[in-house]
């Protein structure tokens, strides 16, 4: 797999960049973490920005994939709570 592998760069604690050798065309990866809702707009904002330039500065003939944790939030959901009872994994992050 490593021979595959083009270039890998982390771009922010949030982003990284993986391009991979394809058969017919090569592949732009972007695997990232989303500030939630919740976050302050700033970090949002900084965060779709540097989202946007990495995105835009993909090789144009790339197939381009951006895959990860979008907007999650974990923590207790009280929705959940007659199914699951009062043993959800977290507290709240």
């Amino acid at each position: 797999m490593s021979q595959l592998v083009i270039d890998f760069r982390p771009i922010s604690p949030r982003i990284c960049y993986l391009r991979l050798k394809g058969r017919f065309r090569n592949y732009s990866l972007l695997s990232v973490h989303a500030p939630t809702e919740i976050s302050q707009e700033e970090e949002k904002d900084i965060f779709y920005n540097e989202l946007e330039k990495c995105f835009d500065e993909c090789p144009r003939g790339d197939i381009k994939l951006v895959i990860g944790d979008c907007n999650a939030q974990v923590g207790k959901e009280r929705i959940y709570e007659p199914t699951i009872g009062q043993h959800s994994a977290y507290a709240q992050t």
